[in-house]
């Protein structure tokens, strides 16, 4: 676990009272847009692995995480657990192989489950004890609209995003009483992330005229809705569809 913030090479462990989100995946498409529009509210830590960040900056601090790693993870979260002041975690990670369920490497389709979904569940488990003596948090984690809809090649994405909705809900029950609330948002298609290794013919053609608003989705639409998710204290264990409407039809 490397600090990529090279003026803050070790971790603080003076609380500051400023709310602290911390954006596992930070350097993804998705993940690196959050970390730029939430850094003057609050203070960012990003955690990256395939993909470092492009540049450091003051705003973010950066560390290297494998999520596949139960002890890796622990280790960082209980690091920066005595400096957490009102936190809130945002699980983005996920890839997706392309292949038939029949066809599907062992590799593949393990790797996949630690990544997506094994990840989520490290996280959450190390930072719940900092979350409670607190008494206060918010997990959220980052679905997919293909945890409901049947798109060939895509199991092994498929089912982690699924997988994480009934974690949430789970961990949200778990946690209820002790100022914890944990959802996901499933997204559909936005102009952002893992849509871009889509190919435009592809989108064009298969993707857009399927979604009733018949267009791609603005990534300032999951920022309202992880808005709302941190705001709303009555919202626990709920998945948030942000979909273009893709269920109406």
């Amino acid at each position: 676990m490397n600090n990529f913030n090279k003026e803050n090479s070790h971790r603080s462990q003076k609380r500051i009272d400023t709310p602290t989100m911390v954006i596992i995946g930070a350097s993804g498409g998705i993940g690196r847009y959050l970390s730029r529009v939430y850094s003057e509210r609050y203070r960012i830590i990003g955690t990256y692995f395939s993909t470092p960040p492009l540049q450091s900056t003051r705003s973010v601090n950066y560390y290297e995480l494998n999520v596949c790693d139960s002890e890796e993870v622990t280790g960082l979260l209980n690091d920066i657990g005595p400096s957490l002041y009102n936190p809130i975690v945002i699980y983005t990670p996920g890839i997706s192989p392309n292949n038939l369920a029949t066809r599907i490497a062992d590799e593949d389709w393990n790797h996949t489950i630690a990544v997506n979904l094994s990840g989520a569940m490290y996280v959450s488990r190390a930072i719940i004890p900092w979350m409670r003596k607190l008494n206060y948090g918010r997990i959220i984690f980052l679905s997919s609209v293909l945890s409901r809809i049947a798109v060939p090649g895509t199991l092994a994405y498929s089912v982690t995003k699924a997988g994480l909705c009934t974690m949430a809900r789970v961990i949200a029950a778990e946690n209820a009483i002790e100022g914890i609330t944990v959802n996901t948002i499933a997204l559909g298609y936005f102009d952002i992330g893992i849509i871009k290794a889509v190919p435009d013919a592809f989108l064009k053609d298969q993707v857009i005229p399927k979604i009733p608003l018949k267009h791609l989705g603005n990534p300032k639409n999951i920022v309202s809705a992880i808005n709302f998710v941190i705001q709303s204290d009555y919202l626990t264990g709920s998945v948030i569809d942000l979909n273009g409407g893709l269920f109406s039809v």
